[in-house]
């Protein structure tokens, strides 16, 4: 895992890994954003606001976190890139939304 801090507001965090899971299996434990309080720290609420095609979703996500930390909510953008016959990856994208506009 790494990260870059492009300024005060925005970083881009990269996560690589390998999973002897099927590949359905492991798309599906992404996707069910209402299962993700189960296995991501501090999320109390995950919400599937859209899904417009099986690749891309819109959800919020609602954190909670122990004092002294405020809680947080997030809205993100997710979707996939089949690269199976490229390369046999799968690239899974998110990408955090700070505008009505890109909601819609």
């Amino acid at each position: 895992m790494s990260y870059k801090k492009h300024n005060q507001d925005t970083a881009s965090l990269l996560m690589e890994g390998t999973f002897d899971i099927p590949i359905f299996d492991l798309i599906c434990l992404f996707r069910e954003v209402e299962g993700h309080p189960a296995w991501v720290p501090f999320l109390s609420h995950g919400l599937d606001i859209k899904k417009s095609k099986k690749n891309y979703q819109i959800i919020r996500e609602q954190f909670d976190f122990p004092f002294p930390i405020s809680d947080r909510e997030s809205f993100l953008v997710n979707f996939g890139v089949d690269r199976l016959d490229r390369n046999g990856s799968v690239l899974l994208l998110s990408q955090g939304i700070n505008t009505n506009k890109a909601m819609q």
